[in-house]
């Protein structure tokens, strides 16, 4: 069995080339006075400079410390660019799929790809969503929790979710927000209430919008434990069954699609709240994740799969087969 991490971000070196060569990607290295470097973005924030971001060998010491065979490779989310214009935000895709297409190529027995694409414009995101998937052969993207400030289930992306359907594309929703984030400016609680909230917002327009109807076999994967939809999902149908604003797009319970068309990384922090997700939604949808290399991750993913009062069965599929039967992984059955 290989273990298997489908929640792991890169910073291709590719891009690091080019935002020092060209100012108009609106991001640079920044060295402290203490030494210490990071990357600085034009629209704010700035994000870490480590080697696991963009070496692979240094990511795989550290892979193979705490027994993870496997990384999915998909984009930090400063990454997604979506509030850049166009031209440079179709670049960065562009070089972020083709880096991570040859991070896969050099080592495919420890990697698999996770694509990006140009969110902010429809016809963009299809163009490079074909790309990726025709001349790569990538079988699941990343995308935000929002695109400038606008809903991922909004009409105009439709057309872009009905080719995802049409090619069986696995989504990863992992949370990015845009704008003033109301009382959660201190303490990093933009972080520890704002990224599960982010993600429980995003699927529950994604189920009220009717998408869900419409692209029946669409399949999102949720971070960080599915933020806080497993557990407030029967309030979704309660106010269902009451109020008629829910009823505007669907007539089928909230959790009919809840249990349907998502999937669950393992993120918790804490063993007996993965346990209760792996309660909640089924052994068959939970997939080991890690957020790895942030500090918010779970530094040892494995050792919490394996630490799950559940059965040998339920963690050899939580661990791995979950993740090669959803992202089609046949390489990585032995």
């Amino acid at each position: 069995m290989k273990t298997i991490d489908m929640h792991t971000h890169v910073v291709p070196p590719k891009f690091i080339e080019k935002i020092q060569q060209d100012e108009r990607y609106g991001a640079k290295l920044v060295t402290n006075d203490a030494g210490k470097t990071h990357i600085a973005f034009s629209t704010g924030g700035k994000h870490p400079y480590k080697d696991v971001f963009f070496d692979m060998e240094a990511r795989k010491k550290e892979m193979d410390k705490i027994g993870v065979d496997v990384h999915g490779l998909s984009i930090s989310p400063r990454l997604f660019y979506y509030e850049f214009p166009l031209d440079i935000a179709k670049d960065v895709c562009m070089i972020c799929n083709d880096s991570i297409h040859e991070m896969v190529q050099k080592d495919p027995d420890r990697f698999f790809p996770v694509g990006t694409v140009p969110l902010q414009d429809t016809d963009a995101a299809i163009e490079e969503l074909k790309r990726i998937h025709e001349k790569y052969g990538f079988q699941s993207i990343q995308i935000g929790t929002e695109v400038n400030g606008k809903t991922i289930a909004e009409k105009s992306l439709w057309p872009f979710y009905e080719e995802v359907a049409k090619r069986n594309i696995k989504v990863i929703i992992h949370p990015f927000a845009y704008g003033e984030q109301k009382f959660m400016e201190s303490y990093y609680l933009n972080n520890f209430i704002g990224n599960p909230l982010y993600s429980t917002l995003a699927a529950a327009h994604l189920i009220f919008s009717g998408l869900l109807e419409k692209y029946q076999n669409l399949m999102f994967v949720l971070c960080h434990g599915g933020g806080f939809l497993p557990y407030q999902i029967g309030r979704f149908d309660h106010g269902f069954l009451e109020r008629e604003e829910p009823k505007e797009n669907i007539q089928k319970l909230p959790s009919y699609y809840f249990s349907k068309n998502f999937c669950f990384d393992t993120i918790c922090h804490d063993v007996s709240r993965t346990r209760a997700l792996v309660d909640l939604v089924g052994e068959d949808v939970v997939l080991m994740g890690s957020d790895f290399p942030y500090d918010m991750a779970d530094h040892d993913p494995y050792a919490t799969v394996q630490a799950l009062n559940i059965r040998k069965a339920a963690k050899e599929k939580i661990a791995s087969t979950n993740s090669v039967e959803l992202f089609s992984l046949d390489r990585f059955k032995k």
